[in-house]
């Protein structure tokens, strides 16, 4: 199925934003630390029930229907998580820091939308560097990505961990961005977050988990195509 497995060790996921979805975009503008990348195709293949003679079986076999979904999770950083939670959620709403702050970013606000943006490109590396031949350095272009869910959790003594679930209308074998810069924020530790509620502070919470469900419509297709058609809520 042309799922290439290195050693792992340079895996990297790269992203860019989509102008009309479902068509990748070069090159890449966003390139992730992850801590897997679960993209698995989900093919339905069409068999003939049709018999050539009595007890004999022809499979007449086409394509049906094609999709590519999967976890990507990784360890949240200020640098990384802004595309994925705009992509999660709907909207978000930039405010730059006052002065002396303004140097170093801005609030940013995310907000669930009426529909998601158009769409994310993904590219995932799985490290094929030492691979023989034509197969070396190659990387799967994912299309037409929607986040279909997100969960963030943390508790004491750990990372913000944050896993967005991808579904995509199309993959292909590509050559690898040839030099991408990774994010090299820190991740989001414990000591770094906080609980407020109406203004106040909830200071006795030492673990959370949440999960942020699109209930996407992923499935729908028309005639002249295996591919889904634009997941929406």
């Amino acid at each position: 199925d042309g799922h290439m497995t290195g050693m792992g060790h340079n895996l990297y996921v790269g992203l860019a934003e989509e102008v009309v979805w479902g068509t990748p975009i070069t090159p890449r503008t966003k390139f992730l630390n992850v801590n897997s990348a679960g993209i698995q195709p989900a093919i339905e293949l069409i068999e003939s029930a049709a018999l050539k003679s009595p007890g004999i079986q022809i499979n007449r076999v086409k394509m049906g229907t094609k999709s590519y979904a999967g976890d990507i999770p990784i360890e949240a950083t200020y640098t990384a998580i802004g595309m994925l939670l705009k992509h999660a959620l709907g909207t978000v709403a930039s405010v730059a820091l006052a002065v002396p702050d303004a140097a170093v970013g801005a609030t940013h606000t995310f907000t669930i939308g009426d529909d998601l943006p158009i769409g994310l490109t993904v590219e995932v590396f799985r490290d094929s560097s030492d691979f023989a031949g034509a197969d070396a350095n190659k990387a799967l272009l994912y299309e037409g990505g929607r986040i279909k869910s997100l969960s963030l959790e943390a508790a004491i003594g750990q990372y913000l961990m944050m896993t967005p679930s991808f579904v995509f209308q199309n993959e292909a074998r590509v050559a690898k961005t040839a030099s991408p810069t990774l994010d090299a924020g820190n991740p989001i530790i414990f000591t770094e977050g906080a609980f407020t509620y109406d203004g106040t502070v909830i200071a006795t919470i030492s673990s959370f988990s949440m999960q942020l469900d699109n209930a996407l419509e992923d499935g729908k297709r028309a005639f002249g195509s295996t591919d889904i058609l634009q997941p929406r809520r």
